[in-house]
């Protein structure tokens, strides 16, 4: 009996041994196959075969799991069994630093900007200079600069695209993240637009230049009026403070109207700077704001622009579009920030419509004729009954403090603005714009900027 249990025993040694090592034999053969041999895929998700075409070395460690290689695509099986946590970046642009809570799109690509139209970008800081903050307002200009014609287009605050080098966010932080160089390469990732200008004006620069101008008149037929005056939707005048307001509030409204309300100003800053000659105070507010806007345009580069821009006070030959609700899914992150995640196709027919626009003629008006009349003719726009200057004003250094400091009833209700309000940088620059706005004889100023 005893003898018969050690022969069981022996019997059962035999087989383990022989199963390590035919196990063994099979491991090495299928982790380290020969170099004349391939690692093939079966059909659908049952594993690999080994083929005798000579191919590349391939590796597989034992340290992959079995349901890595289940779940891999099979057109990455044979180079690169171990998945990534996002997608590639397209060639050419950097790949992410952080991980994406979304998919990558790919890039832009589908249409192409023809050499004809130039693009400025616009930029609203919502910070104080000179802090770098986040743009909050964000606006391709596309334009063409033989046909006359423009066309813009508001960014929602909100888009949640890929930054080339950092990862997926809101497009208002690209700035923020690694300045105008990121911004524009954000831009052309996912709008596909080489930016050849752009400028930038914080949150106190608009305040002040509006308030420069005389303020602005604006139309919106959804004029919030809980705020201030109670007027019904109409041209509503509104100084700086009012006007920022305006343009950044959205508790009860939503980022996409704010767009709408960002154009409405957009509007009413061409009637104001455009008409009645006002452009004849470029050099002032130059001299005032060149140290806190920034900007790739120097003050020639800004002359040169007047004779086209006179004929954007045609507003027919201007358009305005932005990237709506019908554009966009909203989503949350992680942590619960509201974003909005642009679709594509609808951003390939927003960019269409822009180019279709400005590469389609129309003939000029002679509302461009006017405009230059009044820009060459006078500092002093035509249409203003207080164009008489007070025999008191002369163009010193030391001008009177009443007639200086304090803007009349009437042309705050006028067109042309009262420059001397806000632009006191220094003596000389109060004198340059004093004599601007209240000596129609001086012709030295407005000589500096004819187009």
């Amino acid at each position: 009996m005893l003898h018969r249990k050690r022969v069981v025993w022996a019997m059962l040694l035999v087989v383990m041994a022989s199963s390590l090592l035919l196990t063994s034999l099979i491991g090495c053969r299928l982790f380290n196959p020969p170099a004349t041999e391939e690692m093939t895929p079966l059909e659908g998700d049952q594993g690999f075969m080994l083929s005798a075409t000579p191919s590349p070395t391939l590796l597989i460690t034992p340290s992959i799991k079995t349901e890595q290689i289940a779940n891999t695509p099979t057109a990455t099986r044979t180079r690169a069994p171990t998945r990534t946590s996002t997608p590639p970046v397209w060639a050419g642009f950097p790949g992410p630093t952080q991980t994406a809570e979304t998919e990558i799109p790919r890039p832009i690509t589908e249409i192409q900007i023809p050499s004809d139209v130039k693009i400025t970008l616009l930029l609203g800081s919502d910070t104080f200079h000179p802090v770098v903050g986040r743009t909050d307002t964000i606006i391709l200009v596309f334009y063409n600069p033989l046909l006359a014609k423009a066309s813009l287009l508001s960014i929602p605050r909100d888009l949640y695209v890929y930054i080339p080098g950092y990862g997926m966010d809101r497009i208002n932080r690209a700035y923020q993240i690694g300045g105008i160089d990121t911004l524009m390469l954000t831009l052309r990732y996912n709008f596909n637009v080489n930016v050849d200008n752009w400028m930038l004006i914080h949150i106190n620069d608009f305040v002040a230049f509006v308030n420069d101008l005389g303020g602005v008149d604006v139309y919106d037929p959804n004029y919030l009026v809980e705020e201030y005056d109670g007027n019904p939707p109409e041209f509503h005048h509104m100084y700086g403070h009012e006007a920022l307001w305006y343009v950044r509030k959205r508790e009860g409204t939503s980022d996409i109207d704010r767009n709408r309300r960002q154009q409405e100003m957009i509007r009413a800053l061409l009637r104001k700077i455009l008409w009645g000659g006002n452009l004849v105070h470029l050099p002032a507010w130059y001299a005032k704001y060149k140290n806190s806007y920034r900007s790739n345009l120097d003050f020639i580069d800004l002359v040169n622009f007047i004779p086209l821009a006179l004929h954007f006070g045609d507003q027919s030959r201007i358009q305005y579009d932005q990237i709506g609700w019908e554009d966009v899914t909203s989503w949350r992150t992680s942590i619960g920030a509201s974003v909005l995640l642009p679709k594509r196709e609808a951003l390939l027919w927003i960019l269409d419509n822009a180019m279709r626009f400005v590469l389609a003629p129309a003939p000029y008006s002679d509302l461009v004729n006017t405009l230059e009349a009044q820009l060459t003719a006078s500092p002093i726009p035509t249409n203003t009954p207080t164009s008489t200057p007070s025999p008191t004003q002369t163009e010193t250094a030391t001008p009177s403090p009443t007639e200086t400091l304090t803007p009349s009833e009437t042309l705050d209700q006028e067109s042309p603005p009262s420059m001397t309000p806000t632009i006191t940088p220094s003596a000389t620059e109060t004198t340059s714009s004093e004599g601007i706005t209240s000596t129609p004889t001086q012709t030295s100023q407005p000589a500096s900027v004819g187009p």
